[in-house]
């Protein structure tokens, strides 16, 4: 008798739903710049426990999977509770789009090989832009810039060239993708100073900074 898989099971409107969350780091990259790194996130939002699965990473001149579209890099993601959450971090070493291109797209497939059965396959692609060359003015730059820099375990934001006074998440990851901890700074100012946990290690670390339009991330190193 053939035996019944019980690990990934849709019952009494039980289910499994994976999401890839858009609320990501775009990139912009430096002139000649071939090497960078992204930032994913998975949620599941449904009621029972998914199984492992993979996240397939795509180079795409659009933010619509298509048969033209690279195949970058496919990560093996272990299974995700009911309600639980993921970011990481994912690098990749060359730039496969030729010189010149400004403006392409990194498009990230959860459950990749269908090894859940998923409730809604609709919210399973998630992308990230990538800029380069002068995609943005240099107007725009300095009206987004966010300056952060660590000192014992202080992190100090200093905000050049926007209005003052509205809210600032923050997320702090380690070495491997995983959050080290979350913030959050109620009606900024031009100088702010956050207090970071005793046990933060010394080490580099990524803060990513969403203020309710975007979305930037900063590579800093810590030490105890």
């Amino acid at each position: 008798m053939q035996g019944m898989r019980m690990d990934n099971f849709r019952m009494d409107g039980y289910t499994v739903d994976y999401k890839a969350n858009q609320e990501v780091i775009d990139v912009h990259l430096a002139d000649g710049q071939s090497a960078f790194e992204v930032n994913y996130s998975i949620e599941n939002l449904g009621e029972v426990k998914g199984r492992p699965s993979k996240t397939k990473f795509y180079w795409s001149a659009d933010s619509i999977l298509g048969s033209s579209d690279v195949l970058l890099n496919t990560i093996l993601e272990k299974p995700l509770g009911s309600g639980s959450k993921i970011e990481k971090i994912i690098k990749f070493n060359s730039l496969p789009a030729p010189v010149g291109i400004q403006k392409s797209f990194v498009l990230y497939s959860i459950d990749a090989d269908s090894a859940i059965v998923d409730a809604d396959r609709s919210n399973n692609l998630g992308f990230i832009c990538v800029t380069s060359g002068n995609t943005y003015s240099d107007f725009a730059i300095e009206k987004r810039t966010l300056d952060v820099y660590a000192s014992g375990h202080k992190l100090y934001i200093i905000c050049q060239g926007r209005d003052y006074g509205h809210d600032l998440n923050i997320k702090l990851y380690d070495g491997e993708g995983r959050i080290a901890h979350e913030a959050r700074i109620s009606k900024v100012t031009e100088s702010n100073i956050l207090q970071l946990p005793n046990n933060i290690s010394s080490g580099i670390y990524i803060v990513r900074l969403y203020d309710g339009e975007t979305i930037q991330a900063k590579k800093i190193w810590i030490e105890e």
